[in-house]
């Protein structure tokens, strides 16, 4: 990597294999013991999934700007592997942001109702009255 856009697009490809292998090994054999650590992991891997999605998203922006008017007679492979690097990492971008989706639709599925709905979680005075005039109604 002789550019510094390489150099972010290389950066943004290993933290993000990284990261996937961890959340997969989390799923595969790891979900029991982190589970002791009383964190949220679906947020973690939601927040994972998004930054991976942006870093995705200013990588391959940046490869393409900087090689895709380049010519070169001698070293045209390398600055057409460049391109390929960049067309590669809309992919992943594509991936990881349909990724961040699914991940936020099961994350908001899964919240107790507390955080849902906090008027939920505090009795109102009038259901207080309700409750008083239905028995009252109904006495036992």
């Amino acid at each position: 990597a002789y550019w510094d856009t390489q150099h972010w697009f290389l950066f943004v490809v290993v933290v993000s294999f990284i990261g996937t292998i961890f959340f997969s090994l989390y799923y595969l054999c790891l979900a029991e013991p982190l589970n002791k650590l009383q964190v949220n992991w679906l947020m973690v891997e939601f927040w994972f999934t998004a930054i991976a999605t942006f870093g995705y998203f200013t990588a391959f922006i940046a490869m393409l700007a900087d090689f895709s008017g380049a010519e070169d007679e001698e070293y045209q492979y390398w600055i057409d592997a460049n391109i390929a690097a960049g067309v590669f990492g809309l992919f992943n971008d594509i991936v990881y942001g349909a990724g961040a989706y699914l991940i936020y639709v099961d994350w908001k599925a899964n919240l107790p109702v507390p955080l849902l709905h906090p008027q939920l979680s505090k009795p109102s005075p009038q259901s207080h009255q309700r409750r008083q005039s239905v028995s009252a109604l109904c006495p036992a």
